[in-house]
């Protein structure tokens, strides 16, 4: 507990829920979180990645891609629902297994898409800083593949 109190340790997602409860609080309430994503969504249900994809019924490679991205797969989409006899959109019969509503989970996952654009924009700056060639040579890939798959544009 003194690591956790330090800042040197964070507890995993089984343990917030369950030093939560001790204090009475929710798992959000221990946690500092400025923009939150869907991996933060996830840890609050106090679940493992593996844990949250079998909720969701989807393998947990897909599950990886959705909280990594925010980009859902073809496993993330409406479904139907037998009992109110309606296809249910992806945030409104996700966000309950999250616990919490279609709108904050729609939030999480637009932050989780920025997130991911910004690293990835980051990533690429460090790569052009050390290897130029490099990334011109990955530019002209990409521009050969473009006008490969699209011959008009």
């Amino acid at each position: 507990m003194s690591f956790y109190l330090a800042g040197s340790r964070v507890p995993r997602p089984e343990h917030l829920v369950l030093l939560a409860a001790a204090v009475g609080v929710a798992p959000a309430d221990l946690c500092v979180v400025d923009q939150e994503r869907l991996a933060h969504l996830r840890v609050f249900t106090g679940r493992s990645r593996a844990r949250m994809a079998t909720v969701l019924g989807m393998a947990e490679a897909t599950y990886r891609e959705l909280e990594n991205t925010g980009h859902r797969g073809r496993a993330a989409r409406a479904r139907y629902d037998p009992d109110q006899d309606r296809t249910l959109p992806w945030q409104e019969w996700a966000a309950p297994l999250f616990g919490v509503t279609p709108e904050r989970l729609a939030a999480a996952e637009q932050r989780t898409r920025e997130h991911c654009r910004a690293e990835r924009e980051r990533r690429w700056a460090r790569m052009d800083e050390r290897d130029r060639a490099r990334v011109a040579a990955v530019e002209v890939a990409g521009r050969q593949t473009r006008a490969i798959l699209h011959p008009e544009g």
